[in-house]
């Protein structure tokens, strides 16, 4: 019964408006369609990674090594300010 709460859970958060439904709908309006639906595609796919992982429990390794979570925190801000570089 737990993994069905969990799982109804999981499909709330996921398809509740956020900042993935925004950037969605902005490149959309101000790209078109095919911008759109690449981008609604992207944001799929990095759902079904998340997911993968969490279902193979590489995030309960990741949680349990602590220089693999720092290593993949500090590379996701490493990345993140790329992006914001490169969006000046």
């Amino acid at each position: 019964m737990e993994l069905i709460s969990f799982a109804l859970l999981g499909i709330l958060i996921v398809i509740s408006p956020g900042a993935d439904f925004i950037l969605v709908v902005r490149n959309t309006l101000t790209k078109g369609k095919e911008h759109g639906l690449a981008t609604a595609a992207g944001v799929s796919l990095a759902i079904c990674i998340h997911i993968a992982y969490s279902l193979l429990g590489i995030s309960y390794l990741i949680s349990q090594n602590t220089w693999l979570f720092y290593l993949i925190k500090y590379l996701g801000a490493g990345y993140l300010i790329y992006v914001g570089i490169k969006g000046l």
